[in-house]
C-alpha cells in the first residue's frame, strides 16, 4: 500500500476523481423517447436532477476543500456524503416525455449513470487511502531472524 501511495498521491486522486465524478453528473443519466405520427419527442435527466444535487454540492465542497487542504477526515465525510447521494439518485431518478396526451415514464439508467456508481465507488477508496496513515518505515523493513530473505 505504500509503495501505491508514492506513485499516486490519494489527495490529488481524490480531486481528480471527484471532478470526474462531477462532469459525470451532468450527463444525462436516464433518457427516453416517444415516437406518435405527429411527432417524435426525446427527454433526458442528468444526475443532478433530484438527489444528485446534494451529491454534485458535497463535490464542489470536496473540491474546494482538497484545493484548501484541508485535513484527510473531512475530504473522507465529504466524498461519502457525495457517494451515499450518488447511490440514492441512482436508485431513484426516472425520465418523463410526453406528446399528444400520451406519457412515458423510464428509470432505465444510461452508460453515465454506471459509470456515476463506479466513480462514486472509487471516490470513496481513494478517500479513505489519504485519510489512512502510512504506515512508519520501520514496520516496512524485515526483521533479522524472521524468515526474511
Amino acid at each position: 500500500m505504500d509503495t501505491i501511495r508514492h506513485l499516486l498521491p490519494a489527495r490529488p486522486v481524490t480531486l481528480v476523481i471527484a471532478l470526474a465524478l462531477l462532469v459525470v453528473l451532468l450527463l444525462d443519466w436516464r433518457h427516453v423517447s416517444i415516437e406518435t405520427p405527429a411527432a417524435h419527442v426525446e427527454a433526458g435527466t442528468s444526475g443532478i436532477s433530484g438527489w444528485g444535487i446534494v451529491a454534485a454540492i458535497s463535490l464542489v465542497a470536496l473540491l474546494l476543500a482538497g484545493l484548501r487542504k484541508a485535513r484527510p477526515t473531512t475530504l473522507l465525510i465529504l466524498a461519502l456524503t457525495a457517494a451515499a447521494f450518488v447511490v440514492v439518485a441512482f436508485f431513484t431518478g426516472s425520465a418523463t416525455v410526453e406528446a399528444g396526451g400520451i406519457s412515458v415514464d423510464t428509470s432505465t439508467r444510461e452508460w453515465p449513470a454506471w459509470a456515476g456508481l463506479t466513480l462514486a465507488a472509487t471516490l470513496v477508496v481513494s478517500a479513505v487511502g489519504a485519510a489512512v496513515p502510512p504506515e512508519p518505515a520501520a514496520a516496512l523493513v524485515p526483521r533479522k531472524g524472521t524468515g526474511g530473505s
